[in-house]
């Protein structure tokens, strides 16, 4: 009790104010504009001390620590952890700091018991590192204690007197979540409370006792009570963080010291502050129920918390390899050490820095399958029980690594012509097989029409095949196919081209055959928010683009987890196209996401890119490392340079032109009748054969 009287007027923000002028206003000699703001993310904790012994000692246990935040006057109390002598908090708070150098931020971890909370150690650390550094990421050694060290992440947050970076604040802020239940500030308001003028009488013409309670949203500060007075001098300040000044008002409500009658109220929306020179009103105010002369002075000073953006560490401070004894009396974090806030001598970091995913990766190929026509099929509709002949409605089915196609339907005709493309990213392997199957499309059961097979071996091997292939198993029709193979690979230099190429082709299908493929290997992620329960979550990742989906396995319960995965994806135009991963607790609990236009890919060397990227909607440290990179098929640009050295001209349904030869010149080639496929575009000659 005696020591919370002295810091009622000794310990910042408090102050004894003696004016030696007249017209001052002693609130904000009392209570001046804070020198900013530092947002506190108590992250986690390691080798902690085992407080919870069994059989008398002989057995170490576990402790349930939680920790105890101090600056000033200001203290903050995070949740405990059952059982853990490493936990994880994720929790975030805001001080404002007044004095720097001055003012410590003190850190005191304990272990909670029924009866009295043992001592697990402390850390201080003067905030005036915090101000010189702007983002302070280390791992602090906790003191007193045998053994124990201590993650935080300091941000210093300077003070704004315009308002031209508060929506970019405000955006920033969405990206972030924490443990507690208030979101990040995105300014503070400082309300200096002079006067009032002329309140009210009470009953029996009684002067009041007036006491004010200023609100914003749900925290509701009081002032003093100045007794027997209408006109009463309060000289009070009051500080509140405030999330969105869009949305939030003030709300001041002057009443008797029995908190029954009200003496008049004001309300003033933070917009007004917003329009206002520098953040600023000072003035009167009319009181609202209460009588035509009463009126109070309050000045209003509203203030945008701003993280410097060159402030942020790329990766956070690995914890020290051996957390110190430190038997010592305590002392600073910056007496302790000179090479950095830690407290002990800072030691490389050990997160690697790019992924290490398998050779293997990104030596896939693309197949590209264009079912063009069919002659000759069965007949299958058949009319006066079979007397006379009628027409199927065919229609294809494509089998292929796990992956079926299934072309349209074709009404009443034993010739059709498909016209339709498929892609597919294929790795080779021995033995594979593509499955083509034909069916006639009736009401009840589908009738067969034929099948055939061809192995991928013989694909890659020619590279490109223009054929017509016999049905197996019926008596009629044969199917033609161009098959192309596309494995090999080469930067994007060409960009344009290729795009405008591949949009000159047309299919029945509606696909516009692929520009490049996307290769990516999700290695890891690290700093994940807990769990609202606080445990560990069990950490699943989904990579989206443009509607194609693939997930990664669940990982254990961790906040690190590792998953070394890779996926690849067809991408029409890498220009316009987005990848998207989404982090998730079991596929429930959002954990962060993360938002990669390809652009960016296209603009790194070697279109890969590789490092760690910050997620969205976890907390700041929270980041994912991955491996993005774009290849494309070498056959399309030698198509883009085919069209660019002889446009093939159009002779009705036929065309002719010029084509590459094996011996590297140039001949006359013709096409059969079919609209706009994929021109051929290894450098060899080619002819349409019948496959018997």
């Amino acid at each position: 009790m005696i020591m919370d009287a002295i810091a009622s007027h000794l310990v910042l923000p408090n102050r004894l104010t003696v004016p030696l002028v007249a017209d001052l206003h002693v609130a904000q000699l009392r209570s001046p504009l804070p020198r900013g703001v530092v947002r506190i993310h108590l992250l986690e904790a390691e080798d902690l001390t085992a407080k919870d012994t069994v059989i008398k000692g002989f057995i170490d246990g576990k402790s349930d620590p939680y920790a105890v935040l101090r600056v000033g006057t200001q203290i903050f109390t995070s949740h405990h952890v059952d059982s853990n002598l490493n936990p994880q908090w994720r929790e975030m708070f805001e001080v404002i700091v007044h004095e720097v150098p001055g003012q410590e931020l003190e850190v005191e971890v304990f272990d909670k018991d029924p009866d009295q909370d043992d001592f697990l150690g402390r850390v201080k650390l003067d905030l005036d590192i915090v101000k010189k550094a702007r983002v302070v990421d280390d791992w602090f050694n906790l003191r007193d204690v045998p053994s124990g060290s201590i993650h935080l992440r300091l941000e210093w947050l300077s003070l704004l007197s315009s308002a031209d970076r508060l929506s970019e604040v405000i955006q920033k802020n969405q990206n972030l979540t924490s443990k507690t239940a208030e979101p990040p500030s995105a300014a503070i308001l400082v309300i200096y409370l002079d006067q009032a003028f002329e309140l009210p009488m009470r009953k029996g013409n009684k002067d009041p006792s007036p006491m004010v309670q200023i609100s914003i949203q749900d925290t509701t500060k009081e002032s003093k009570t100045c007794y027997g007075t209408n006109n009463p001098v309060w000289e009070d300040a009051f500080t509140f963080f405030i999330q969105d000044p869009h949305k939030q008002d003030i709300d001041i409500q002057v009443k008797d010291d029995d908190r029954a009658l009200s003496l008049g109220n004001l309300t003033i929306p933070l917009t007004r502050v917003l329009a206002a020179p520098e953040l600023t009103m000072d003035q009167w105010f009319h009181l609202e129920n209460s009588s035509s002369a009463s009126r109070i002075y309050v000045k209003i000073v509203l203030r945008v918390l701003w993280l410097s953006e060159d402030a942020t560490p790329t990766t956070p401070s690995p914890r020290p390899v051996s957390p110190g004894s430190g038997t010592g009396q305590g002392g600073t974090a910056s007496e302790l050490n000179s090479t950095g806030p830690g407290g002990s001598a800072k030691p490389q970091p050990t997160r690697p820095q790019q992924t290490t995913p398998d050779p293997e990766f990104a030596t896939e190929g693309v197949l590209r399958i264009h079912l063009v026509e069919a002659q000759n099929l069965i007949a299958k509709d058949n009319f006066m029980g079979g007397m006379v002949k009628g027409k199927s409605d065919p229609y294809v089915k494509i089998r292929v690594a796990g992956i079926t196609f299934r072309s349209h339907t074709i009404k009443e005709n034993l010739n059709p012509t498909w016209n339709e493309l498929y892609e597919v990213i294929l790795t080779q392997l021995p033995g594979q097989e593509i499955q083509f199957e034909l069916f006639d499309k009736d009401i009840d059961q589908d009738d067969f029409l034929g099948r055939f097979k061809l192995g991928l071996r013989d694909i890659i091997s020619a590279q490109f095949t223009d054929t017509w292939y016999t049905l197996n198993d019926v008596k009629s029709g044969r199917v033609h196919l161009m098959l192309e193979w596309l494995p090999r690979v080469s930067d994007l230099h060409r960009l344009e081209p290729i795009l405008q190429y591949q949009s000159l082709q047309s299919y029945q299908n509606k696909v516009v055959p692929s520009a490049a493929v996307l290769f990516v290997y999700v290695e890891r992620a690290h700093g994940l928010p807990l769990k609202k329960s606080g445990k560990e979550p069990k950490v699943g990742s989904e990579i989206i683009l443009k509607g194609v989906s693939h997930k990664t396995k669940v990982c254990e319960r961790s906040t690190s987890p590792r998953w070394d995965e890779a996926f690849h994806y067809l991408v029409r135009d890498p220009r316009d196209e987005t990848l998207t991963v989404k982090l998730s607790h079991s596929w429930g609990q959002a954990l962060g996401s993360l938002t990669l236009p390809l652009r960016e890919v296209l603009a790194e060397p070697g279109l890969v890119l590789d490092r760690w990227l910050n997620l969205d909607g976890a907390l700041p440290e929270s980041q994912i490392l991955l491996r993005a990179t774009l290849k494309a098929p070498l056959q399309i640009e030698l198509a883009v340079q085919l069209v660019a050295v002889a446009p093939l001209p159009q002779r009705g349904n036929v065309r002719t032109g010029l084509a590459p030869t094996s011996s590297g010149g140039w001949g006359k080639h013709t096409q059969h009748r079919y609209t706009n496929v994929f021109e051929p575009l290894m450098p060899c000659s080619y002819k349409v054969q019948d496959k018997k």
